[in-house]
């Protein structure tokens, strides 16, 4: 589909979400450590977040793992890896493995299921 009308549709929901749920949209499961979640943002269970900003209009599927990252306006897919990336209006499937940001400036990522890319 197309990454920026969809992750636009995830942020007007996550704002409906959260304006009409008194809950957190952080599953009650996920692992959080010395991060910031910047409302509205959802959080799937299992996942272990750490060292990292997410938000506003993030949603990280279930089991998905981000570590010493910045994300803001993004989808993550479930049990994916997010290591020391700033990602901004991003989509990315399911299984996919980011490593190390190659660029200062944030990136606008779409990648499918099974994506790897592995910086130095």
């Amino acid at each position: 589909g197309n990454k920026d009308a969809t992750v636009h549709t995830n942020g007007r929901y996550l704002d409906y979400l959260n304006e009409r749920q008194s809950e957190t949209l952080v599953d009650p499961t996920a692992m959080l450590e010395d991060c910031e979640l910047i409302a509205p943002c959802y959080v799937g269970p299992g996942c272990q977040i750490s060292h990292s900003t997410l938000g506003p209009h993030v949603s990280v599927g279930a089991g998905t793992r981000v570590s010493q990252s910045t994300i803001t306006s993004s989808i993550v897919g479930e049990d994916s890896v997010i290591q020391g990336m700033t990602l901004r209006n991003s989509m990315l499937g399911r299984h996919v493995k980011l490593s190390g940001n190659p660029s200062p400036m944030p990136l606008e990522l779409s990648l499918s299921d099974y994506s790897e890319i592995l910086c130095p």
